[in-house]
């Protein structure tokens, strides 16, 4: 279970705010606040990311947190306001992923890496064979135009 503990601004065009809304009222989803249409229609994007395979899973808010410091994003406002203020949902967030992390596999940010860099060599294969592919058919069209008198068998 993931809590929101991230508040951020953004700017962005009410042309794009109003087509995202629309889709959602299409599907039967009305956002109750912008703030909420922001977070599903960015939850929706990350989904899409992880099952094409394009980013790998970050399990823990420990781990989020350095990558997002580490590009200089860490700029995350948490602020102590009540019972439900980003800090409080923060440090809750943090003593679950801990309490998870216990019990689950210890070396599994290890294997996300194998992982990633498994797909990584996966996808340059893919790509070598349609360049080879390609080169294959280029090949056969160009022999196409050569004349059969001029070919000679060994």
């Amino acid at each position: 279970m993931d809590l929101n503990d991230a508040s951020i601004q953004v700017r962005m065009s009410r042309k794009t705010l109003a087509m995202l809304a629309m889709w959602f009222y299409d599907e039967g989803e009305r956002p109750r606040s912008l703030s909420e249409l922001a977070r599903n229609s960015m939850e929706i994007l990350k989904d899409l990311l992880l099952e094409k395979k394009l980013i790998v899973l970050i399990n823990e808010t420990s781990e989020a947190t350095r990558a997002l410091e580490a590009i200089g994003l860490g700029n995350l406002v948490i602020r102590s306001k009540g019972r439900g203020s980003g800090l409080q949902k923060y440090m809750r967030q943090l003593e679950m992923d801990e309490s998870v992390t216990h019990l689950g596999d210890p070396f599994g940010p290890v294997k996300i890496k194998a992982a990633k860099k498994e797909r990584i060599i996966d996808e340059e294969i893919e790509e070598a064979a349609r360049a080879f592919a390609n080169r294959d058919e280029e090949i056969k069209r160009a022999l196409e135009n050569v004349p059969t008198e001029s070919l000679v068998e060994e």
